[in-house]
């Protein structure tokens, strides 16, 4: 899965909250907190530009992939008839 780290990255760039990325940037400050927060689903490559440009990054820096954990019990079965053994 991958997922936005604009907080992590912000605050490395002094960036302390969402309201001064948000006057940083001129996106709007409902979407910046959806980011901050990791609520935002989707994102424009135009909002991916525009905060690389003021955070002075490349758009690789902006997202992590994280693998997605297996539920406890390991992997389903698999789907289709059942052997009556």
């Amino acid at each position: 899965m991958v997922r936005l780290i604009i907080r992590k990255v912000s605050e490395r760039k002094g960036v302390a909250n969402p309201y001064a990325l948000s006057r940083l940037t001129g996106i709007n400050y409902a979407n910046v907190y959806k980011m901050w927060h990791g609520k935002q689903t989707m994102i424009s490559v135009d909002t991916i530009d525009t905060l690389c440009k003021a955070l002075k990054v490349s758009p690789g820096e902006l997202f992590e992939f994280v693998e997605k954990r297996r539920q406890a019990g390991g992997a389903k079965a698999p789907r289709g008839r059942r052997s009556s053994r």
